[in-house]
């Protein structure tokens, strides 16, 4: 059984679930206590928790911290998708390595990252596997 901090607050996300938040930590309630979950969609937070990272992607602000991507919105920051083109520099654990014929991203939270080497440092760019120069990549 997980223990939650008792500095832990209830925020709600698109799913109409109610969800526990600390400091970056999405918590879910099951049977035997919490269990930490990826960041839910639409979940609203009033402050970035410490340590996140700013990553701008076609002029518009983001803000990453533990596999989560925030935007800054009225009253707080939402939770939202990876956008395409965001440059991070590191992934939490649980991501899963994906061979695209012969391309070898990373699925973490719905979004693929591509390992890349980005001002002399090894990051991961989001890539949208939708974009039609990406479509050839998957396999069938």
């Amino acid at each position: 059984m997980m223990t939650m901090a008792t500095t832990a607050i209830i925020v709600s996300a698109n799913d109409d679930k109610e969800y526990y938040y600390d400091e970056g930590v999405y918590y879910d309630k099951v049977d035997s206590g919490y269990k930490v979950v990826q960041a839910p969609q639409g979940a609203k937070i009033a402050e970035l928790p410490s340590g996140f990272t700013p990553a701008v992607v076609g002029g518009v602000n983001f803000y990453y911290h533990g596999g989560a991507f925030y935007q800054d919105t009225e009253g707080g920051y939402k939770v939202v998708s990876a956008p395409a083109g965001a440059i991070i520099y590191n992934l939490p654990e649980g991501a899963e390595e994906i061979d695209l014929k012969g391309n070898k991203v990373l699925k973490y939270g719905g979004a693929f990252y591509q390992p890349i080497s980005h001002e002399g440092r090894d990051a991961y760019e989001v890539v949208d596997l939708n974009a039609p120069e990406n479509k050839e990549k998957i396999p069938e």
